[in-house]
């Protein structure tokens, strides 16, 4: 493959992670707000839902691209950090 296919793969697979981590972290919430649990939750929440989405976008990646798996690996996952500071 191409380089130029290699960055579409990535950015559709970083697409799905954004939009994973964004529905998980709507879900959480109104699991929060409806049920009694503690807020304390919330942050290991926030990393398990960060971290799994991570790993789904890279794991899709890396499937499809089949060449340099962890430099792509790393790049959906600094990608996703990037996203959610610029969000903060």
């Amino acid at each position: 493959m191409g380089n130029i296919e290699n960055y579409k793969i990535l950015a559709k697979n970083l697409a799905i992670s954004i939009v994973l981590t964004l529905i998980l972290l709507f879900v959480l919430s109104i699991i929060l707000s409806v049920t009694s649990l503690s807020e304390s939750i919330m942050g290991v929440g926030i990393i398990f839902i960060s971290s799994f989405s991570i790993l789904i976008g890279s794991f899709l990646a890396s499937k499809k691209i089949k060449e340099k798996g962890i430099i792509f690996r790393c790049y959906v996952g600094f990608s996703i950090y990037d996203f959610a500071i610029f969000i903060i």
